[in-house]
């Protein structure tokens, strides 16, 4: 599919996502360090807090180098040579101190990654979905095959990751040469964004959603684990949940103007919730199986829709910026609502619980952003998408 550049996109997000796959199961090695729910929040949750610092870096790097790849590949390397000792500290505060490192490196892949995909991939005729589709197939996978491969802490977890993270810091000198378009150019401050009242809504929307969101990736696969005991069952929920992810990533440009960019967001809210309390009110496999179906709903609405639409509306200098502003807001700022609240709540009141809370607020969060997202003007989908 394409030329060489739109496969190497497509082989990099499917090598990539690999190691994002298994990261879903980082509470799971965790608990295996002897880390009980609190814990596992704090250190899910104060690490990418400390490092969204960096992530306008990452982004301002992005924009001002001669090429972003050769900044991708930097946060690659670093991010799987700080992945490699994992397995060697011992304790809560080394552990801690690793993490926090570990999130700083990794902070520039999703967007600038993302940035050289979008730009990129504007200029053919298969879009961005088949990228990103590759990307959920291979995380999907990982996380099939680990579950049934790897048992108890899984200590050999974040090796695995720091292999997959080297190897794609040497493939992205193989990607497209997309330039960072502040190069020997006047700066542009990235506070221009947030002039814009539809970059504004979207963040404040994907902040909401993803807050839930990122509750249910620090301890959904240790939820299961707990009322099941088996990594099985979770391998199987995470093959579920790319039913729909495949068709959808298919077919995004035709469905994406079904709908509003907000629209889609409020569809995200109340699929999000139903899951949730769905997941609070009962511990039935097949029920639970079902309620999978609608993980889709995170991705499309609160990634990849709104992903698409800021990079399309910001301005040409700040493309890698928008990218990294939405990754602060998406999963930077909900480590905070999301995992390390939500590991005091689930320690409090129990996991089954803490879902049950957080399908709550996405209640009513739909009902608070429904007349904004409904009445707001200008947010038509560009023509060149």
């Amino acid at each position: 599919m394409g030329d060489k550049y739109y496969r190497r996109l497509v082989i990099l997000y499917g090598v990539y996502f690999l190691a994002l796959g298994a990261s879903g199961y980082t509470a799971v090695f965790l608990a295996g360090r002897g880390m009980n729910n609190a814990e596992i929040g704090l250190l899910m949750s104060i690490p990418p807090l400390i490092a969204m610092a960096s992530s306008p870096l990452w982004g301002y790097a992005g924009d001002r180098a001669r090429l972003k790849r050769s900044v991708l590949a930097v946060s690659f390397l670093l991010t799987g040579v700080s992945a490699f000792f994992f397995d060697r500290v011992e304790g809560f505060w080394p552990l801690m101190a690793l993490m926090c490192a570990y999130s700083i490196f990794s902070q520039g892949l999703n967007p600038i990654a993302q940035t050289i995909s979008m730009e990129y991939s504007a200029g053919t005729k298969w879009g961005f979905g088949p990228i990103r589709m590759s990307g959920s197939i291979a995380y999907q996978l990982m996380a099939l095959v680990l579950g049934f491969i790897l048992s108890g802490s899984m200590p050999q977890l974040f090796r695995i990751m720091a292999v997959i993270y080297c190897f794609c810091a040497a493939y992205s000198l193989l990607l497209p040469p997309v330039a960072g378009h502040q190069h020997a150019q006047k700066r542009v401050s990235p506070f221009l964004l947030l002039r814009d009242g539809r970059i504004r809504l979207l963040l404040l929307m994907g902040f909401c959603g993803k807050t839930a969101s990122m509750f249910s990736m620090s301890f959904y696969n240790k939820y299961i684990q707990e009322v099941f005991g088996s990594n099985q069952i979770m391998s199987v929920l995470a093959f579920v949940a790319i039913l729909l992810e495949i068709p959808f990533l298919l077919f995004s440009q035709r469905l994406m103007r079904k709908l509003s960019v907000t629209a889609w967001g409020l569809l995200g809210f109340a699929l999000t919730a139903a899951r949730f309390i769905g997941i609070a009110l009962t511990q039935s496999l097949p029920v639970l199986v079902v309620l999978q179906l609608a993980a889709v709903a995170v991705m499309a609405c609160f990634e990849f829709y709104p992903s698409l639409y800021m990079n399309a509306i910001a301005p040409m200098e700040l493309k890698g910026s928008v990218q990294s502003l939405n990754v602060l807001f998406t999963f930077g700022l909900t480590q905070l609502t999301g995992s390390m609240l939500g590991g005091f709540l689930a320690e409090r009141l129990g996991l089954q619980a803490a879902f049950g809370v957080y399908g709550g607020f996405l209640v009513l969060v739909l009902a608070a952003f429904y007349l904004p997202a409904t009445r707001r003007q200008g947010m038509e989908w560009p023509a060149e998408l």
